[in-house]
């Protein structure tokens, strides 16, 4: 296309690399395969640890039972309810005697937890991350925030903020 080859610059020859001079501060080498190897492992590990703690807090809920669990307050029991629609949703299939598989469920609940906490990190990694009032946060502040009694963000901020409207559009990113 025209405006693309328009719009790159010369690229500069040094030694036996060329260098295109638009992308030299955001070029990136390759992982060496045991890195990609390391990354590979440590990213399944995540994910498995993500979808075991899908499963035990759905299985905490209940989702999966015929029967309501008694411990259930009347929010999470809410909860329940809307998780187990969504798991049909997803092709959760419910059996003739009330009981319904959750392992769609339990994919997309991992799935939308782990990329949360991609995005903190990449947050936080860019110093983008900001307490509400408008200062850096690094995710060992944050730990060090959540520590303190009575928490350290109002219910408020949480419910403006991103993460706020993902949790009011889907249910699971309300299961913890």
């Amino acid at each position: 296309m025209f405006w693309l080859r328009a719009a790159r610059r010369p690229e500069r020859q040094t030694g036996k690399r060329k260098i295109d001079e638009t992308n030299s501060d955001k070029h990136m080498e390759a992982l060496a395969k045991p890195l990609r190897k390391q990354l590979e492992d440590a990213v399944v590990a995540a994910r498995d640890t993500a979808e075991a703690a899908a499963r035990a807090a759905l299985m905490h809920l209940g989702v999966g039972d015929a029967s309501l669990p008694k411990h259930l307050t009347d929010e999470e029991q809410a909860l329940r309810r809307r998780l187990r629609a969504h798991g049909r949703q997803l092709g959760d299939q419910r059996r003739p005697d009330g009981h319904q598989a959750i392992d769609k469920l339990v994919q997309e609940t991992a799935y939308e937890h782990w990329h949360r906490m991609l995005f903190a990190r990449f947050l936080a990694e860019n110093s983008l991350l900001m307490h509400p009032d408008g200062v850096p946060l690094t995710l060992d502040e944050c730990n060090e925030l959540a520590r303190r009694p009575g928490g350290w963000i109002s219910e408020e901020t949480v419910k403006e903020s991103v993460v706020g409207r993902a949790e009011e559009r889907s249910p699971t990113m309300r299961s913890r």
